[in-house]
């Protein structure tokens, strides 16, 4: 664990969040390195909205992790805004798959 004392405010929580995963967008290509262009990404999608957590606490959980990297990603704010949407259309096409199933009696 990354020792945070003394660190208040979320300016500084996450910058240091920011180093932990890189400083960087996880698209190698991508040529964006401006830290407030950048989005943290969880690498898999928590859904629609549900279940979602503070930037201070996904901050914190960040600097606690041994291994952040295997969780969370930093996106620019263009590459995490195609993922999403990505995200958000394999979601629905799941669900509405099941919805069907449901609806044959399957």
């Amino acid at each position: 664990m990354r020792d945070i004392s003394g660190t208040t405010t979320n300016k500084e929580l996450r910058a240091l969040a920011l180093k932990c995963l890189g400083n960087r967008c996880a698209v190698p290509e991508c040529t964006w390195f401006h830290p407030d262009a950048f989005d943290i990404d969880h690498i898999v999608p928590l859904g629609t909205g549900r279940n979602r957590n503070s930037s201070r606490f996904v901050y914190l959980t960040i600097l606690k992790m041994t291994n952040p990297r295997q969780e969370y990603q930093i996106l620019c704010t263009n590459h995490h805004r195609l993922k999403t949407v990505l995200d958000m259309e394999e979601y629905w096409e799941n669900k509405n798959s099941l919805r069907q199933l449901d609806t044959q009696g399957v």
